[in-house]
Parts: structure tokens; C-alpha cells; sequence
């Protein structure tokens, strides 16, 4: 190997890169060879994978191919082989003198940490604050777990490519094989996992400097299993408990939720926009409003009709929204308060759907309405 500590890589000598692209072409070339040959090719390619980037995904079609011919008996190993043209044309990659010579970084730059999860609903993962996930398509669902998995890290790799465009990544999972694969660049025992993970390979040598995986435990993958469990919605944002509780204790404690679900509830009495939540009644707009003071934290674009709503009842609300002053409902929301609005305190925990943080709270610039109706 040569050490250039000027670029900071490491990289074959040029003599080696000469040898391999010798014995590729008589390897190919061979009408028949031997099971020791083809081990040969493999030893020779797995001594230089220090400074050969993305080379182990490159080996994996001939070694998956040799396994499934040979016994493992020593006595078989010069027996005749017939490698199939696929098989050599797999190791044409290896030809190519700029996937020789490119080498590898001696201190790769930190990696951008992707956490994965897949469940029979669907698919979730985050990098930092960023959250993407999905539902799985109909045939999907049922399929192994370990290929679930993997699905889970290609659509994570597709939905945050803009991100990780030409930067090192490491994948958190909480799946062993999926871990496995991804830090092999494939594998010999099953052949759906091993064309999973061939796609990512593919895909990665093309958009990312690298790809490993760590193999986390279950208990640490709370966010990304939450993800692949429920679909995060845009109007099932809960405010912290902190922040609520100190609402309460200058206003008072609302006796009703009155646009909620059983996820966020902030009390056992609630009104939902959708039955089947344990809540007292749907569609708090279309109820009477008779209560001594209620809580309201309703989805942007139901604002005006719940401003509306609470102009037209005696109920006093405590209302979550943005002060956005140009909106057509902020003069309402003057007219309406009975006390000075609070400002909420911007943090990252201030909205939350389970483990999940909204990404931007700040830009919501939420604060707190005491109001009352004209009635």
C-alpha cells in the first residue's frame, strides 16, 4: 500500500493494480477454471479492500457463485469449474483503472448518522432533527423482516439523498443482518438480501464517499420505530407538558380538550376530529361549546373557523396559535383576548408526537390566547 500523507489517502501501488487487472482478464478469459482459482481471484481482492472503496460489493457475485458449487473439501478444489459469463462479466468493475487508483481516506470525515426502522406498517428513519417515513404498499407488508429492514435504509437513502450527497454515512439499526450486510457489501446466505443490499451498494458507489452500519438495540431505536409505526401528522402536534402545566397555572386548568386524539390529549375529556379515540364527541366545531374554560390547539388551516366558533359562544378557550399579525384572523384574535397573549418559549421539545420533535418550532412563532366570545 502507499501512504500519501499530503492527500491524507491511502492507495494501491501501481504494480498491484497491474496484477489484478492481469488476473481478472485470464480468469475471464479461461473457458474453465478451478475452485482454488477463483479462490485465488477472491484472496486477491480482499488484500487490497483497504484502498479499494466499494471493491467488497464488487467480489460478491463470484464468491456467492463459488459457495454454492464447492463443498468446502479440500480435494474438490482443483476440480473443473464453468463460470457462467454473468459471474465474469460481475468482475469487469475490477478493469477499470480509476476504481484502482482512486484509493481511500486515511481520516474520512465524521459520518451523517441515519437510524432506521421498518415494522408491518411501514418504514421510518431520521438524520438529527429530520424525519421521513412511509407506509408500505400492498405484497410489501408480508414480506421477511430482514428485507423489510433493508427496504427501510434505501427508501431512508432516497428521502434524505440531497443530504447525504457525497458524504460518509453510517446507518443505526436495530436489525443484526441488515447491519451485517451493509458492512459487507452483500453476503452469500440469502439471495434477497444480497440484491437488496447490491441496489444500495450500487446507488451509494454512485451518490456517497461510504456507507457502514451499526447495529443498535431496540431500546435505542424509540424515534425510528415510532416512525414506522404511526404516520406523523401535521394537526397532531402536543405541546410539552412544561409549557402546558405553566399555561394552567396562570390561567387556569381547562376542563375539555376540544381538538384532540387520544395521542395528545391534554385532558381525559376530549372532542376529536375522527371517532374511535375514547373522546366525548367529533367535530368540535359542529358541538356546543358550554364549559368554563376549554383548550384548543387545532391544525393552521382550521384557525378561522374555530376564531369563528369561539366569537360566537360564552366559552372562555385557551387557544395555541402563531402570531402571524398579517394573517386575516389575527385582528379577531386581538378583539377576542381577555388577557395579554404569551409567547410560548421556543425549545426543541416544545411540540411533540410521541418521541418525535418538530423540526422548526420557532417558525410557528406559537403563543398562547385567553379568549372569549362576543355572546
Amino acid at each position: 500500500m502507499v501512504w500519501n500523507t499530503q492527500e491524507g489517502r491511502i492507495f494501491l501501488p501501481p504494480e498491484k493494480r497491474l496484477k489484478i487487472r492481469d488476473r481478472v482478464h485470464k480468469f475471464q478469459n479461461r473457458k474453465f477454471s478451478s475452485i482454488k482459482q477463483g479462490l485465488e481471484i477472491l484472496g486477491l481482492f480482499s488484500a487490497v479492500l483497504e484502498a479499494v472503496p466499494w471493491g467488497r460489493a464488487h467480489m460478491k457475485d463470484l464468491q456467492r457463485y463459488i459457495n454454492s458449487v464447492w463443498d468446502h473439501q479440500k480435494a474438490s478444489l482443483r476440480r473443473k469449474l464453468y463460470v457462467p459469463p454473468e459471474i465474469k462479466k460481475s468482475l469487469n468493475w475490477w478493469l477499470h483503472p480509476r476504481n484502482l487508483s482512486k484509493g481511500s481516506a486515511l481520516f474520512p470525515v465524521p459520518p451523517l448518522v441515519i437510524t432506521t426502522d421498518a415494522s408491518g406498517k411501514g418504514w421510518g428513519a431520521h438524520l438529527g432533527n429530520l424525519v421521513e417515513q412511509g407506509s408500505w404498499e400492498k405484497g410489501i407488508a408480508h414480506q421477511a423482516a430482514n428485507s423489510l429492514e433493508l427496504e427501510a435504509v434505501w427508501r431512508a437513502l432516497l428521502a434524505f439523498k440531497t443530504i447525504v450527497k457525497d458524504q460518509n454515512v453510517l446507518i443505526h439499526t436495530d436489525n443484526v443482518a441488515t447491519a451485517y450486510y451493509i458492512n459487507h457489501q452483500g453476503g452469500s446466505r440469502s439471495k434477497d438480501l444480497g440484491m437488496r443490499v447490491k441496489k444500495i451498494m450500487c446507488w451509494g458507489e454512485k451518490n456517497l464517499k461510504s456507507i457502514l452500519a451499526r447495529h443498535i438495540s431496540g431500546h435505542s431505536n424509540i424515534r425510528a420505530d415510532f416512525l414506522s409505526r404511526r404516520l406523523i401528522l401535521p394537526g397532531e402536534w402536543s405541546l410539552d407538558p412544561e409549557t402546558f402545566l405553566q399555561i394552567c397555572k396562570v390561567w387556569g386548568s381547562p376542563v375539555i380538550d376540544l381538538m384532540a386524539s387520544k395521542y395528545n390529549a391534554k385532558h381525559q375529556r376530549f372532542f376529536s376530529l375522527t371517532a374511535g379515540q375514547g373522546e366525548e364527541a367529533v367535530d368540535a366545531l359542529a358541538q356546543s361549546w358550554d364549559f368554563s374554560l376549554a383548550y384548543i390547539f387545532p391544525p393552521i388551516p382550521m384557525l378561522a373557523r374555530v376564531i369563528k366558533k369561539v366569537a360566537l359562544c360564552s366559552t372562555e378557550v385557551i387557544l395555541i396559535a402563531p402570531a402571524w399579525p398579517r394573517r386575516s384572523w389575527y385582528s379577531s384574535l386581538l378583539q377576542l383576548s381577555v388577557s395579554p397573549p404569551w409567547p410560548l418559549p421556543v425549545k426543541e421539545n416544545l411540540l411533540h408526537q410521541g418521541p418525535i420533535f418538530h423540526p422548526n418550532p420557532a417558525a410557528l412563532q406559537l403563543t398562547a390566547w385567553r379568549l372569549k366570545g362576543m355572546l
